[in-house]
Parts: structure tokens; C-alpha cells; sequence
């Protein structure tokens, strides 16, 4: 609904425009907006089924967002720009008092091209394409980093994964009870409370499962800060959700946001993707010890150079963590 709501109103807008435009075009039209307001309502039913249309190439575009999203992007706003100029042509026709013919179909052309041209940066407005334009894709052996490893859940979130940090080496590592199926879960590798050795947890708000007792020592994950015996904070940086951040440096300057217009901000930058066609969140930000990130993008695991804006996806899958060597 929230994402419906600026629609309706924008096409009552857009339609009050595009009946201007027509009318000083010509002089056999009446003062009504009517007619473009309605054209606009029906290309907007259009442009939903176009979105479901194109799913095939928007869950191409989620496992590996940072190479495909703009492409698609630009493809469907342009599939897009024209469908309207056809869908509108008899709206367009109609308000100028004029036939179903190449005249009007020129004039539904150039009223279409101005209102896209007013249209796109105002949904880039309230939309955001900043980590399309804002990072560039890399290969994982471009960014060095950390030796490591990067656990998360397979696609189908009924199997641990691991990936080295360098992009290689990917493997299996245990499989999830079949109750443990999560949108909102997270696999987190946490030190235990008297810090003598680090456990693989799969969380999900407060429940959490043990996968393995001793994955390594506490020296190869992210820290934690307690209150209690064995209680974690529930602030920040110490809840494990698919927001929070860990961070093997302090303090974080990394946090993802819920919506994907909040996407990832890291030192004061924000990257982001939400159009009216691709719109994919960030999830489970860890930050390296130096300083490099490791987040989930669409359906992407992606590690970032924060200092050249480079990003490579290493695997594919959801809310991991990372151990260290």
C-alpha cells in the first residue's frame, strides 16, 4: 500500500499534466483532464504486469545485482516508455479531439517523452539506484582482503555454506533442522561467554540453534559484548539480526537499513537500489578488520572496498557471518 499510494496520486498529477501539454497543442479540446488521468491509471496496470513479466530476469538481476541490476533497469524502463506511448495513444487521440493516426501517435510520443523525462529523476527522488551507480563490480581477486571465511544459508535457507573471503573454496557445511526456516534468520559465529572457544549459531529474533560447539577460537570472530552470564546486549551491533552489524573493528561504521532505499551506509556513503522494477535490500553487514565489509545484496554475499567503492559477490545466499584463519 505505501508503495501504491504515490502512484495514485502522482497519476492524477501526471494526467492534469499531460492534458496541459495536449491542450496547447490544440484548439479543438475541452478543459477536462479526465481522459489523461484515466490513460495513466491503465498504464500503470501495464507497468504492474510488466513487473511480474520480468520476473525471470529480476531474480537474475538478485543473485547478482551489482553486474545486471542496470541494465535491467534502463531495458524495462525502456519496454516501458514505449508500451505507454501505445497504451495512451487513444487517450491522447481522444483529448486532442484527433483520429487514431500516425499525427496522434507522434503526439502521444512526445507527450510520454516529456513526462518521462519529468518523471525518472522524481522516482530516482524518492527511489535510490546509489549502489548501482555509487559501486563498481569486481572480481574477489581485485579486493584482497583478510584470509577467511564467510558462512551463510543456501538460497533454499536449509543448508550452511562457506566461501573463502577470497571468492573461492565455496563448500557445505551442515544442514538446518527443517524447523529452522527463516526469512528472518541468521547464521552467527559468536564466542562463547567465557571466551574460550567460538560456536556456529543459526538465530531467529531470540531463539537460536547450536550448529557446532567449536568452530575455532574467539580470536576469528567478531566480539561480542554480554550482560550476564550469557546474555546479549540487545543493542546495535550485539542482536545478530539481519540488520545488525559485527564488526571485528570498533567502533562500526557500517549499518544496514530495513527498506532497500535505507540500503548500506558505510562512512557517511549510502548505497542503495529501490525502483519501481529491481528494488533489493542490504542484510547482515560484517566488517573486517581492515575495514572491508561483507554484507548480503539481494540474494548476492558481496564484499566491499569501502576506499575504492569496489564490490565483488562471492557467493550466493543469505545472513552470514565470517571466521577468520
Amino acid at each position: 500500500m505505501g508503495r501504491l499510494l504515490p502512484a495514485f496520486f502522482g497519476n492524477f498529477i501526471l494526467g492534469v499534466f499531460e492534458a496541459w501539454m495536449i491542450r496547447r497543442t490544440s484548439t479543438t479540446v475541452g478543459k477536462s483532464p479526465a481522459l489523461m488521468i484515466a490513460a495513466n491509471f491503465a498504464s500503470m496496470i501495464v507497468g504492474i504486469g510488466l513487473v511480474v513479466v520480468a520476473g525471470p530476469l529480476q531474480n537474475a538481476a538478485a543473485r547478482d545485482p551489482l553486474r545486471l541490476s542496470l541494465a535491467i533497469i534502463v531495458g524495462l524502463w525502456l519496454v516501458a516508455f514505449v508500451l505507454t506511448v501505445f497504451v495512451e495513444w487513444w487517450f491522447v487521440a481522444r483529448t486532442a479531439g484527433l483520429t487514431m493516426s500516425k499525427q496522434s501517435l507522434l503526439l502521444s510520443f512526445r507527450v510520454q517523452s516529456v513526462s518521462y523525462i519529468c518523471l525518472v529523476p522524481i522516482v530516482m527522488l524518492i527511489g535510490s539506484v546509489t549502489a548501482v551507480t555509487g559501486l563498481s563490480s569486481a572480481s574477489a581477486a581485485e579486493i584482497r582482503t583478510v584470509p577467511g571465511w564467510v558462512y551463510y544459508h543456501s538460497l533454499d535457507k536449509r543448508t550452511v555454506m562457506r566461501t573463502r573471503l577470497s571468492g573461492d573454496g565455496t563448500e557445505s557445511v551442515i544442514a538446518l533442522p527443517s524447523d529452522s526456516v527463516s526469512s528472518t534468520g541468521r547464521v552467527t559465529i559468536e564466542p562463547t561467554s567465557d571466551n574460550d572457544h567460538a560456536r556456529l549459531l543459526f538465530r531467529d529474533n531470540l531463539e537460536h540453534i547450536e550448529l557446532d560447539k567449536n568452530i575455532g577460537t574467539p580470536r576469528q570472530c567478531a566480539p561480542v559484548e554480554r550482560r550476564g552470564a550469557d546474555k546479549l546486549a540487545w543493542i546495535g551491533n550485539d542482536t545478530f539480526g539481519i540488520g545488525s552489524t559485527r564488526s571485528f573493528v570498533k567502533p562500526p561504521s557500517v549499518q544496514a537499513g530495513f527498506w532497500a532505499r535505507e540500503g548500506i551506509t558505510i562512512g557517511g556513503h549510502r548505497f542503495a537500489l529501490e525502483t519501481p522494477y529491481l528494488w533489493f535490500a542490504w542484510r547482515s553487514p560484517i566488517v573486517l578488520p581492515d575495514g572491508k565489509v561483507v554484507a548480503q545484496f539481494g540474494e548476492a554475499i558481496v564484499l566491499i572496498d569501502p576506499k575504492t567503492r569496489r564490490c565483488a559477490k562471492l557467493a550466493q545466499g543469505n545472513c552470514g557471518d565470517v571466521l577468520l584463519d
